[in-house]
């Protein structure tokens, strides 16, 4: 099945799907065309476009797919472990994070290309993330947990 999409117009939209798929439309969703895939074919959870071009799909296995020209081409980032990542946020094209289970928090300076682990102040399995700016992200988790990360205002 399907478990994100993403349009940057109303007929240009991807979707990131758990055979680990990621497929492209572009007439509104009549068709879709598979345009990349996770190495391991696990499940690829969510998708982040900063703008038209740079996008980010990120999953199960530590998969983490990259296109910097919207959606034709994407390089596979992968971490080690098998660690299920489940959201991605860019704040423009190089500044992002991602978060998943077991209190996985990284970030990225170089739209991508590397992550720095940060440190969480709990091991929750963090679900989902909004950012404002880069110094101002909140980060929500199991068990009731929200996580305001940046400076504090």
């Amino acid at each position: 099945g399907v478990n994100a999409l993403w349009f940057t117009t109303p007929s240009r939209g991807l979707a990131a799907c758990a055979d680990g798929q990621v497929y492209a439309t572009e007439n509104a969703g009549r068709t879709w065309i598979p345009r990349a895939a996770s190495g391991g074919g696990e499940p690829l959870r969510a998708i982040f476009l900063a703008d038209a071009d740079a996008g980010w799909v990120v999953g199960d296995g530590g998969a983490i797919l990259r296109t910097m020209d919207g959606g034709a081409t994407w390089k596979e980032i992968r971490l080690g472990g098998a660690v299920s990542i489940r959201r991605v946020w860019f704040t423009d094209r190089q500044r992002g994070w991602i978060v998943g289970e077991r209190g996985l928090l990284m970030k990225s300076w170089d739209g991508g290309e590397t992550w720095v682990p940060e440190k969480a102040p709990v091991a929750a399995d963090f679900l989902g993330m909004c950012f404002a700016s880069p110094d101002a992200g909140w980060i929500v988790g199991d068990r009731g947990v929200i996580l305001h990360y940046g400076r504090a205002r």
